[in-house]
């Protein structure tokens, strides 16, 4: 299944598709009091939220709903009032980055954050791997960076990307090997996370205006593209080329994507 999450200016809500036909399934959860964001989804199908809730005060949390329920069973803190985005591991193992300088990490079912390492400022599109390795882009697309956190490290690296066009919209995304997919215009390039240095690239096809999330299937055979007005855009990987399917969802005022 497909998530997203739209804001109609009203009502916030976490909306579930068919991932390949686009077929809506209705939605888990719905806030008038507040707003969702940072949406991450993981191996067992658990789905991870941040909401900001403004009745009666402020304040900021992430909920975790189990497969098919409307309603979160677990709640994790959040130690600041700045909505974090989220990635999560295939163990459920959370990262979380907000507008300021933080990587804050989570082990499942671990209430409080474990530790929490500062970067630049304002990071963006945050991925996580299995060993618990961290990766965020950072807003100034043309510094052609990325920030990582090693396992248990205290501070943080930066990986120089190859090349010299600067990444398009932030959207990045992670294969099983700990490489970074990092969409440069019509071109996928796939770069070693360690060092920055590219394995291949991969030209898709398609017209798009901005692009808000891209993820690869479980299987890695298929890599999501979405878009800022709703259009998500599905590629045989690493094949690229054409869209396999097409299809629209709400999505103005939602800029986030999660499928398992």
């Amino acid at each position: 299944m497909l998530y997203s999450i739209y804001y109609d200016g009203n009502v916030s809500s976490i909306n579930v598709f068919d991932a390949f036909s686009g077929t809506p399934l209705g939605a888990i959860a719905s806030l008038t009091t507040g707003v969702f964001s940072g949406l991450a989804v993981d191996g067992a199908g658990n789905v991870y939220v941040s909401e900001l809730s403004v009745r009666p005060t402020i304040s900021v949390f992430i909920d975790e709903y189990a497969p098919n329920a409307t309603a979160p069973n677990f709640t994790y803190d959040v130690p600041s009032e700045i909505q974090p985005l989220l990635a999560v591991n295939a163990a459920g193992d959370l990262t979380t980055v907000a507008e300021v300088h933080t990587f804050v990490f989570y082990t499942h079912g671990n209430r409080e954050p474990i530790r929490s390492v500062s970067g630049p400022d304002f990071m963006q599109s945050p991925v996580v791997a299995a060993d618990g390795t961290a990766w965020a882009m950072p807003f100034d697309l043309h510094s052609r960076t990325v920030t990582t956190v090693a396992p248990g490290a205290t501070g943080v690296a930066t990986v120089h990307l190859a090349g010299r066009f600067a990444p398009t919209g932030g959207a990045i995304a992670l294969d099983g090997r700990g490489d970074l997919l990092v969409m440069e215009g019509p071109v996928v390039t796939v770069f070693d996370g360690a060092t920055g240095n590219v394995r291949a690239s991969v030209p898709i096809a398609g017209t798009f205006d901005g692009y808000w999330a891209m993820e690869l299937a479980p299987d890695e055979k298929h890599l999501f593209v979405g878009t800022r007005h709703g259009t998500i855009a599905i590629y045989a990987w690493p094949a690229g080329g054409l869209p396999v399917k097409t299809y629209t969802i709400p999505g103005a005022g939602g800029f986030a994507l999660g499928y398992r």
